[in-house]
């Protein structure tokens, strides 16, 4: 079974852009297509991915201004509704030169799939206006041409009036599992995004919640003030959030580089009597080892249900008053 799928002309694009398809991008789509490089699928719309596929593009070729798709494992319920009128139109969805998805490597356009339309009619006969969609992909739309004498004698044992409205029934019922199916991937893919802002959050609060333990525990050590435990916090939130690759070699380390700073600051706050350089087994000139000896006192107590200020805990492990 062939099919006119796209035809040569001028078109303007969803944002106005102008785009010319000339008879040599025709020649090039069709021999640029190789099934086993991509085989575009038939499908119903303009699906972005998981629809199911109601038959395959065998091959393309052009016949003076027209490209035309050879089409093969065409599906007999789906032929049943192309035949009734229930899609009635159709178009061919192309990926543009340079797209990410690219089976030959973003040269040239080349086909992804062809699209049968239900209730969309054709603007004019022929193709309709262009339509750039946002992931890059080009889309033209064509109208149904007469059906040829092969076409109706495939589909002729199909046209008995009982066995065609069981078929529609048939059909019908499979596309309410498909949407029903397809709503509940669509919450599950909402639910995971949730989860994964939740964790997102979490990992937040984990990091910040440890900064402010390690300046905490250098105010005990007299190199900051109370005052400025937040500052320093922040900027350690902002050094840790820093992509791997940013800027240049030269760039990375940033946030240890900046606590070793810290560290090795002069006390010049002091506190009374200077803590133990030992409690309980902690080391209180390491800062690092107070902050996580802190953070874990902290949950412990949370999860006797006594909540306790991160600083007061990092205060009783450097005075060992746990």
């Amino acid at each position: 079974m062939k099919i006119e799928i796209l035809r040569t002309g001028r078109f303007r694009d969803a944002g106005g852009r102008p785009v010319e398809i000339t008879t040599d991008a025709l020649r090039h789509i069709a021999e640029a297509y190789d099934p086993g490089a991509h085989e575009a699928p038939v499908v119903i719309g303009h699906p972005r991915d998981d629809a199911p596929a109601y038959g395959w593009v065998k091959r393309l070729e052009v016949q003076e201004d027209t490209l035309l798709a050879e089409l093969d494992q065409l599906d007999p319920a789906f032929l049943e509704l192309v035949r009734t009128g229930r899609y009635k139109q159709r178009s061919a969805s192309l990926y543009l030169p340079g797209h990410p998805n690219h089976p030959r490597g973003g040269e040239g356009m080349y086909l992804r799939h062809i699209g049968f339309l239900g209730a969309q009619p054709p603007a004019v006969k022929g193709l309709r206006p262009v339509q750039l969609a946002d992931d890059g992909e080009f889309i033209a739309e064509l109208s149904l041409p007469a059906r040829r004498p092969k076409e109706n004698a495939d589909m002729a044992d199909h046209n008995a009036p009982d066995a065609m409205e069981a078929r529609l029934k048939e059909l019908e019922g499979r596309a309410r599992e498909l949407e029903a199916r397809m709503r509940e991937l669509a919450e599950k893919e909402a639910a995971i995004l949730a989860r994964e802002k939740e964790l997102e959050a979490e990992r937040r609060r984990m990091r910040h919640d440890t900064n402010v333990a390690f300046a905490e525990a250098l105010v005990q050590q007299g190199r900051l003030t109370p005052a400025e435990v937040e500052t320093v916090a922040v900027v350690l939130d902002v050094l840790d959030s820093l992509p791997a690759d940013f800027a240049d070699k030269a760039a990375q380390g940033t946030a240890e580089r900046f606590r070793k700073w810290l560290r090795d600051l002069p006390a010049k706050v002091e506190f009374g009597e200077r803590a133990p350089a030992s409690t309980n087994g902690i080391d209180t000139a390491d800062a690092d080892e107070i902050a996580r000896a802190a953070l874990a006192y902290q949950r412990q107590l949370a999860d006797q249900g006594v909540e306790i200020r991160i600083d007061e805990a990092v205060r009783r492990i450097t005075e060992g008053k746990r």
